[in-house]
């Protein structure tokens, strides 16, 4: 249980030289103002193999399932699932991933990841951008950028708060740099009518029923994925 204000999480932030690796993290609740994560509020230091249940709470601009905030530092984050709760009452401005809520000034790489949580925001302006595995880059700050390769969409996106304005996406809620990518990822129908917005474009690319999933792993990395009969793929890190 932790309830704090900014960069909130397991760990508040995480330094440049950092990592986490093979933790899951259950039954948890965290709450904080700005900057909020399960695993981390902040990290500059690379993550995998997470999985998180946790309700996640917070009221202010960045929030994610598993981490809240990039910062200044490039790093990886991969073969991580959220399947939790993320809920966002940000007045104003709102970042919400399921993986990743925001990224300043550095570029990310988000490998292997699966959502399957409920992501709500309740923002009362139509700045909304969420996404199912990332929420957005900083919106006048075109150095971030986000690679997003071999990651899967599930779970809810939804937009309880004011109408319009916002990007909600199974994948990638929204960046405005150009050079920002997705590869061989899928969202579900079920979740979300798009996939990604990127450079203000929304993509369907990679939009798929939930039960075009069920028993195989299409173009996922076949390294980091399993296909499940009857289900979602399941990566390979949680098996054992």
């Amino acid at each position: 249980y932790v309830k704090g204000t900014t960069c909130s999480g397991l760990f508040a932030c995480i330094a440049p030289t950092g990592v986490v690796k093979d933790l899951k993290l259950v039954n948890s609740y965290i709450e904080g103002t700005d900057i909020v994560g399960s695993v981390a509020g902040r990290t500059q230091g690379n993550i995998s193999a997470v999985y998180s249940d946790a309700i996640v709470v917070a009221s202010g601009m960045s929030s994610g399932g598993i981490v809240g905030q990039t910062w200044d530092t490039n790093l990886k984050i991969d073969n991580c699932w959220f399947d939790g709760t993320l809920t966002s009452n940000s007045a104003g401005f709102s970042y919400m991933g399921g993986i990743l809520g925001e990224i300043r000034a550095c570029t990310v790489e988000i490998e292997n990841c699966l959502n399957t949580g409920t992501i709500t925001t309740h923002a009362a302006t139509g700045n909304k951008m969420t996404g199912g595995i990332f929420g957005g880059t900083y919106h006048d700050n075109q150095a971030g950028i986000v690679k997003v390769t071999s990651c899967v969409g599930a779970g809810s996106v939804v937009n309880a708060g004011a109408a319009g304005g916002g990007c909600l996406a199974s994948v990638i809620g929204y960046t405005n740099n150009a050079n920002s990518t997705i590869t061989n990822s899928y969202g579900t129908s079920e979740c979300c009518d798009a996939v990604s917005y990127i450079a203000n474009v929304k993509s369907t690319d990679g939009l798929v029923a939930e039960s075009d999933l069920n028993g195989t792993i299409l173009s996922l990395d076949s390294n980091s994925w399993e296909a499940k009969e009857g289900a979602l793929p399941a990566l390979k890190a949680f098996l054992n």
